[in-house]
């Protein structure tokens, strides 16, 4: 039998039951054996189909979502990646296997299905695992590593592919095949699907990660690291899962390392008041203090260089981002008082062991805790590193306290920057000259843009970036936000005029997150970017590969410039302007005023620009 004659084995007619079940079109760019008169006793229920990377599978009342079309090409570039899904349906349980290993299945003699790959370049296949929503939904997300999935009658499975494309991969056209065979317990495998894929590599080089010249500051929380992975906090264990998640962070472009030097400087994100999902989710010092037994106290920065020493040795080189020093969030269920009375900042937290008598406080005169800071700038000073450290605040609300904070810090740590995420655009006018980072959320961003560019003009040497976190409920980077929106955040930065963008979840996961995302008032996904792996590293998501694609995109559209950039982005905004994207009440337009939610327009304006740079290089 030839090779088109096994290329599949559904019937016409179960194809279509299983498609109208789904709400799926037929199949497109595979072959049934019916067609070439083969022995229907081969055909069996089942439906493989594959889509773009940029579809998030979700489940609801038993109900699977479906892609809107099917995937007839893939396209590349030297350097870089090329993804793409494949969504398994069967109509009895069995197993899908993504990888070569074995397996019998506890469930007695059901089907195992194995996927293989014949491509030119070298290949990555993981399976999706469905999280809960906050609305009953369940949606695809975390990303599995091991290669087989037990899966029930009726159920609709994703897998995510990733190719890597050598840097001299040769430009041009190339093919991939998948085949997917059956077999049960110890019988021969049949080959019961295949389909050929063409698919083109552009001679345009991928800019690496680490030269792309956008600033992504995506905070990490340590401290919760040590917690998921059960391992002491600064131990050899927590050092080594730290740069695991250093490295995927290095993968995305990350330009900085998260430093925290007081305890509980978020207050556990309000954990202690927390009914929905109760977490632990305080971070602690990188630093120990210790009064000696003649009164003076001494500082140990040993955990936090070691950090900071793996992140630079992963390729995260830039900022050193020191959280914990200013704007310490009070909260009435943690603060019964104050640590230290008529301090700028009261509850600053900073746990001290008196050699004496062997217990542990807390600092609370006004004398010691300038000693603290002092010596925070001597260290960084020391290493040669105060001209990588900002001194971060996270959303000050109080501009008098905050003026009496940066006095502080002007007179004890003159020679360290100032990094400030702020909700209020007021606050760079009135800090202008104090604050070296501005990072306005997205709204306030787009009512004050021409103000922010005027800011902008004038202090050339400062830096602006923006975020979102729990809102706006669009564009953003929730469980439920489509996909799309991830991959908006690299070409909005670009439209923006922008130096980059922040978000503070990278890995502030509630207490069972790969069982349940959802954590107090947060949207689900809100937390973060990864989960905690079962090899002491993070999980990938769909999320996380958005987002790489779409800096990535700001990549390509930094390379092409100009006009030509600027009338590319049109593919995919739904706007000339930033105040194109508001209400007249100064709110954000609904996500389809905004950008296209359909990724052939995403894809549509990478190829445009990699076809520019093709041409520019010929």
């Amino acid at each position: 039998m030839s090779f088109f004659l096994l290329s599949s084995i559904l019937r016409e007619k179960e194809l279509s039951a299983i498609h109208a079940r789904n709400g799926q079109p037929p199949c497109r760019g595979c072959f049934r054996l019916e067609e070439f008169g083969c022995d229907e006793e081969l055909i069996e229920h089942m439906d493989l189909r594959l889509t773009h990377e940029g579809f998030k599978l979700e489940r609801r009342e038993g109900a699977y979502s479906a892609p809107a079309g099917e995937l007839s090409r893939l396209f590349g570039q030297r350097g870089g990646r090329i993804c793409f899904q494949a969504l398994l349906t069967t109509e009895e349980k069995c197993a899908w296997n993504l990888g070569a290993e074995p397996w019998f299945s506890q469930r007695g003699g059901e089907p195992v299905y194995r996927l293989e790959l014949l491509s030119p370049f070298p290949a990555a296949l993981w399976h999706e695992k469905l999280h809960l929503d906050d609305d009953g939904a369940y949606r695809a997300d975390a990303l599995l590593p091991h290669p087989v999935r037990e899966l029930a009658a009726g159920e609709t499975a994703a897998a995510f592919i990733e190719l890597t494309v050598p840097e001299d991969a040769p430009a041009g056209k190339a093919e991939l095949e998948l085949r997917l065979y059956e077999t049960r317990l110890t019988d021969a495998e049949t080959l019961r699907w295949s389909c050929r894929l063409p698919l083109t590599v552009y001679a345009v080089p991928q800019l690496p990660a680490e030269k792309r010249p956008f600033c992504l500051d995506l905070w990490q929380h340590h401290s919760n690291i040590a917690r998921k992975h059960g391992v002491p906090l600064w131990s050899e264990g927590h050092f080594a899962c730290i740069r695991r998640y250093a490295r995927a962070l290095a993968a995305l472009g990350q330009s900085s390392v998260t430093v925290v030097l007081s305890d509980g400087p978020w207050r556990g994100q309000s954990c202690i008041q927390n009914d929905r999902n109760p977490s632990n989710l305080f971070e602690y010092s990188m630093a120990r203090i210790i009064k000696g037994r003649d009164g003076q106290l001494r500082f140990d920065f040993s955990a936090m260089d070691r950090v900071i020493e793996i992140f630079d040795e992963e390729g995260v080189r830039g900022d050193i981002e020191v959280f914990g020093l200013v704007n310490i969030w009070p909260n009435a269920a943690f603060d019964g008082r104050s640590l230290i009375e008529g301090f700028e900042e009261p509850q600053l937290s900073l746990r001290v062991r008196d050699e004496k008598s062997g217990a542990y406080d807390y600092i609370h005169t006004r004398e010691e805790a300038e000693s603290y800071l002092r010596a925070v700038e001597a260290h960084f000073v020391e290493r040669g590193w105060e001209k990588r450290v900002r001194v971060s605040a996270d959303e000050p609300a109080d501009p008098e306290r905050f003026r009496r904070t940066l006095a502080l810090l002007g007179r004890l740590m003159p020679r360290l920057k100032l990094r400030t995420a702020i909700n209020h655009a007021e606050f760079i006018e009135a800090f202008e000259s104090q604050i070296d980072d501005f990072i306005p959320n997205l709204e306030s961003t787009l009512r004050e843009y021409e103000r922010l560019k005027d800011y902008q003009a004038r202090m050339p040497d400062k830096r602006f970036l923006w975020y979102v976190c729990c809102g706006p409920d669009h564009p953003n980077t929730f469980l439920r936000s489509d996909l799309t929106q991830a991959r908006l955040v690299g070409p909005l930065t670009y439209f923006l005029g922008f130096d980059g963008f922040l978000r503070w979840n990278f890995t502030v996961w509630p207490d069972d997150p790969l069982s349940d995302i959802r954590y107090g008032p947060f949207p689900a996904g809100d937390t973060n970017f990864v989960y905690p792996g079962p090899d002491g590293g993070p999980l990938l998501t769909l999320r996380y590969k958005a987002l790489q694609r779409g800096l990535e995109d700001y990549a390509l559209l930094r390379a092409v410039g100009g006009e030509r950039a600027r009338e590319a982005l049109k593919m995919i905004l739904r706007g000339s302007a930033p105040s194109d994207f508001l209400t007249e009440e100064g709110r954000l337009k609904e996500m389809d005023k905004i950008a296209s939610g359909d990724y052939g327009d995403f894809e549509a304006l990478r190829e445009t620009l990699l076809k520019a740079l093709d041409e520019r290089k010929a």
